[in-house]
């Protein structure tokens, strides 16, 4: 699960935005996160990691 990844990484969630979606093929589940990472690791390393989860179809990072 992401939650295991950001816990095991050391990797602070500082919020989730969560939302559903109706396809033809079923529900679709959201989740958002505005996430802290460690300085020892780097954005696509986090972003290659969570796109081999099984349960994640999209991985999208915004920096501000």
């Amino acid at each position: 699960m992401i939650q295991d990844y950001f816990a095991q990484h050391r990797i602070k969630v500082n919020a989730v935005s969560f939302s559903t979606d109706q396809k033809s093929y079923g529900i679709v589940y959201t989740n958002i996160y505005t996430i802290k990472i460690p300085r020892h690791m780097s954005y696509p390393q986090i972003i290659e990691d969570l796109s081999l989860q099984p349960n994640v179809m999209k991985v999208r990072m915004v920096r501000i």
